[in-house]
């Protein structure tokens, strides 16, 4: 089930220093719903393929996403959150727009390791 959760946060960017995360400050309203078990799911079937995965056109040109591609989709997205403040200025908008290509990377560790090629959609210039 899904749940509405509202989140006010104060971000104070340093100035001149583009290197430096700025400084986050938040508070929730509501209760984050508990996702251990999804991802306890996600992350294995996700060991148990027989080969690594490969996806390509994350969503696809109709805006669908298949429901077993969701968390590959989610972790694009927050990854590209970090590359997005990283780039953005006051006269840009970037918005992460879909994934070209995913490849699992093969580990002989119990981590998960995936390789993205990302489309970012830059709203000002358009």
């Amino acid at each position: 089930q899904d749940s509405t959760v509202n989140c006010t946060a104060e971000v104070l960017y340093h100035l001149g220093s583009k290197d430096v995360a700025p400084d986050v400050q938040f508070t929730l309203e509501g209760e984050l719903k508990n996702t251990d078990e999804t991802d306890k799911l996600f992350y294995s079937r996700i060991k148990s393929l027989e080969k690594e995965l490969m996806a390509e056109n994350i969503p696809d040109s109709h805006g669908h996403v298949s429901p077993e591609m969701e968390p590959i989709h989610m972790l694009a997205w927050v990854a590209s959150g970090y590359i997005i403040q990283q780039n953005s200025t006051e006269n840009t908008q970037f918005q992460f727009a879909q994934i070209k290509r995913v490849k699992q990377v093969k580990r002989s560790d119990e981590f998960l390791e995936f390789d993205y090629t990302i489309l970012l959609h830059e709203m000002v210039s358009q």
